[in-house]
């Protein structure tokens, strides 16, 4: 058996999360966490009247940062209270609603 789970460390994701770890599935099944997360678009503008590039980066670098913990945390969850399941984690950039699908 195969389940996507995906993750954006809601309270919504977190009950998910408890949901799948506390089901008898047979042993062996394959959960794939799945963290997405969207990138800021560089707006073009001159500093100082505007945001830096650096800045963006930043942005950017802790979005993926929060989409990794929210994925890792949920693995730990699984892992700890459901060992008969094999997971693994994926973070992907892109649009949280066309990564699940195209994943699923």
């Amino acid at each position: 058996m195969k389940i996507l789970l995906a993750t954006d460390g809601s309270k919504y994701s977190k009950t998910a999360i408890n949901e799948v770890a506390n089901k008898p599935f047979p042993p062996k099944t394959e959960v794939c966490i799945l963290a997405a997360y969207e990138i800021t678009p560089i707006v073009n503008t001159l500093e100082p009247m505007g945001v830096s590039h650096e800045y963006y980066a930043q942005f950017d670098e802790n979005a993926f940062k929060n989409a990794e913990k929210n994925a890792k945390s949920a693995a730990e969850i699984l892992e700890n209270k459901n060992p008969n399941l094999l997971v693994t984690t994926k973070v992907v950039e892109g649009s949280p609603k066309s990564v699940i699908l195209d994943e699923a």
